[in-house]
């Protein structure tokens, strides 16, 4: 008779639900803060990237919303957003070549940014898989429009190495706690019954008598 499987606990699931709506209602109402900040200062200087920030702010804003209205699960808009990221940048950094003008320091920055995000929001297979030829997308436009920008972009791409790097030292570490977690609930649960066994059941008792 196959043994049950031991589910997680359910209060570990909600905290961490919880904990994932507030990271990205932060990580949102912080996006449309800094770029309304600066649209207020692109509006009242040269006007330069008016569009793009702009963008930005109401995407911003549109993650607030839906985050807060809890309808779209976080995976799919998350997911939505960490892929339309990418093809945002591919597209401003055409039209700047387009036009003869260079590219703006500002979007090495948004590569960083674009790769944290995508890192962050998308499994790592997957994230590699859309920061790598955009790295070298904007590694070639630096050498046919900035040339003399070579060197930063050099390091805005080895900041996107390290961040992915990282992000697999991350996901070891995770695996290894979500392994470790589940190991101790395993061990307090009685395999045919999937109830609290006795050593489960004392420390419980113990822990509530120690309340006040």
């Amino acid at each position: 008779m196959p043994r049950p499987r031991p589910a997680a606990p359910p209060q570990q699931i909600h905290r961490l639900r919880e904990q994932q709506y507030a990271a990205h209602l932060s990580l949102s109402l912080l996006s449309a803060a800094v770029h309304a900040g600066l649209l207020w200062l692109s509006l009242a200087g040269d006007r330069q990237g008016v569009a793009s920030l702009t963008g930005a702010v109401l995407l911003s804003v549109f993650m607030v919303a839906t985050v807060l209205s809890r309808r779209v699960p976080l995976r799919v808009l998350t997911g939505g957003v960490a892929y339309a990221l990418p093809l945002w940048l591919t597209v401003q950094v055409i039209a700047v070549g387009m036009e003869g003008r260079g590219i703006p320091p500002v979007f090495f920055l948004s590569l960083g940014v674009v790769g944290l995000l995508s890192l962050a929001w998308l499994p790592l297979n997957q994230a590699a898989a859309l920061l790598l030829p955009l790295t070298g997308f904007m590694l070639a436009a630096t050498l046919l429009f900035n040339p003399q920008d070579l060197s930063l972009m050099i390091y805005a791409a080895f900041l996107v190495a390290l961040m992915v790097l990282m992000a697999q030292h991350g996901q070891l570490v995770s695996t290894e706690r979500a392994r470790n977690l589940s190991v101790q609930h395993a061990a307090q649960l009685d395999p045919l019954t999937g109830t609290l066994n006795r050593q489960a059941a004392w420390d419980t008792l113990e822990t509530a008598t120690r309340s006040p």
